[in-house]
């Protein structure tokens, strides 16, 4: 964890509890669960608005997640937190399953979804170094 030395923040400590419908790295991660599985979360998740941007329209949140599939990309643009903006990208195992997420996320009036998104090739490499150092 790369922690910035800005005066603003945005905490989210180590272990923090986040919810997967409107995290990147929550959506990475049920975008790459099997059609059937998915749809068994999705019905199951008390899916809430939690900002200004927040997806709670299943329809809408399942287009959302054809999209991250086929990006293989996680984004938050202000749907947690309003005022943040987040990407993920996935680290997987040599079978190809979701490992763990890499993912960089910004206070809006410091950086935009575009900004960020231009870190996106980085954080693909990063994640290939550490696929390579667990035998992905």
């Amino acid at each position: 964890r790369v922690q910035t030395n800005w005066p603003l923040q945005i905490n989210l400590p180590i272990g923090s509890h986040t919810p997967l419908w409107c995290t990147a790295s929550g959506k990475l991660y049920l975008a790459s669960l099997p059609p059937e599985q998915l749809e068994r979360v999705l019905l199951r998740l008390p899916i809430q608005q939690m900002a200004r941007n927040t997806l709670t329209d299943l329809s809408a949140l399942r287009d959302d997640l054809a999209r991250v599939r086929e990006e293989d990309m996680g984004t938050d643009s202000e749907e947690f937190i309003d005022g943040m903006v987040a990407c993920a990208v996935p680290v997987r195992d040599a079978q190809g399953r979701l490992l763990a997420c890499l993912f960089s996320h910004a206070p809006v009036i410091r950086c935009s979804m575009e900004q960020l998104l231009g870190f996106v090739p980085r954080l693909r490499a990063a994640a290939k170094e550490l696929e390579s150092i667990v035998g992905g």
